[in-house]
């Protein structure tokens, strides 16, 4: 199976949210660091068939069922919000989808068909990383995959998907389940894998959430999850409304931006996983602009991915103040 990419991403979301039509749930826009996040973190956990995953954060994400229909895991879809119910309507859209492409003499659905094609703009394949850097110098250190300034560069894979092992209607793919991440409702060692896409940072005790993620995870488990990056530090807050809820009176904490000793200090020690591998993606300050600018635009889903694609590679020593990063983390439970 080729390697997730940014544009797979796309394609999937665009197709679903087409099954969904106006009646349906409404999926969250994907942001350009997702498209950098998701393909990442999923291209380290590698969910097999059968296996069970956590997906935490996921009230209006596409990320479960991509996750379902890619890999043919079963999924566990946890947010705090009541919208994560949804999931369920999602997951059954789906499952039909599937169905429209089963069966001899039917031409495979275009939802089904979306993982047959030739990637683009795929994220590049990433070693295990030192928890001390990437092992590179220079301002724009590249990866593999990557061009000489780290710039993520298309690449096409020719090698199929598939749909098998998606769950029937009678047992969904993915299962929503409305929680805490402080407080999991699953037994110790439930999981084989769990992925956290920008969540953690909006938990205001980070290290409980990591030491429950952790709780849950079989012996030999992984967490591969992703969190803002700076170069400093720091709690944002706000008074005004925060994922189209009003906080009731003053401001309220929205998320922690880390810096690599934020990232040992609360998650990686509370945990007490080991660090397999570790990327920083960052963006110029002018690809932010341009991408934010197109919020309005309507095809704004195609200038994220745009954005998406355009990340580069660096390393906490060399992030400059003004670029937007994101870091992405694969931690390991002991065998």
């Amino acid at each position: 199976m080729r390697p997730a990419s940014a544009f797979d991403l796309y394609r999937f979301r665009a197709r679903l949210r087409l099954r969904l039509g106006g009646r349906g749930p409404v999926l969250t826009m994907l942001s350009a660091e997702r498209y950098v996040e998701v393909p990442t973190l999923l291209g380290w956990l590698a969910p097999r068939p059968s296996e069970r995953l956590l997906d935490c954060g996921s009230a209006r994400s596409v990320a479960p069922a991509y996750v379902a229909a890619r890999y043919g895991a079963a999924v566990y879809a946890v947010d705090r919000w009541a919208e994560v119910a949804e999931q369920s309507q999602i997951a059954a859209t789906l499952d039909r989808a599937v169905a429209d492409g089963e069966g001899a003499g039917h031409e495979p659905s275009l939802l089904r068909r979306i993982l047959r094609r030739p990637g683009a703009e795929a994220i590049p394949e990433l070693a295990a990383a030192s928890p001390h850097g990437e092992g590179t110098t220079g301002a724009r250190p590249a990866q593999a995959g990557g061009d000489a300034r780290g710039r993520v560069r298309p690449e096409e894979h020719r090698e199929g998907g598939s749909w098998r092992g998606v769950a029937s209607a009678s047992r969904p793919a993915v299962r929503p389940v409305q929680a805490d991440l402080t407080a999991l409702p699953f037994p110790g060692g439930m999981f084989d894998a769990a992925l956290a896409v920008s969540t953690v940072e909006h938990v205001a005790d980070d290290g409980a959430a990591l030491r429950e993620l952790a709780r849950v995870l079989r012996p030999g488990g992984a967490l591969a999850l992703s969190v803002p990056f700076g170069t400093q530090a720091r709690d944002l807050w706000r008074d005004e409304q925060v994922y189209d809820r009003v906080p009731a009176s003053g401001p309220v904490f929205f998320q922690r931006v880390y810096d690599w000793p934020a990232v040992e200090a609360r998650l990686i020690g509370p945990s007490g996983l080991r660090l397999e591998g570790r990327v920083i993606y960052a963006w110029h300050p002018r690809d932010v602009t341009l991408g934010d600018r197109a919020r309005g635009f309507p095809l704004r889903g195609l200038a994220q991915l745009w954005r998406g694609c355009r990340a580069i590679v660096t390393t906490p020593e060399h992030l400059h103040p003004d670029e937007s990063a994101v870091c992405c983390l694969l931690l390991r439970r002991a065998e």
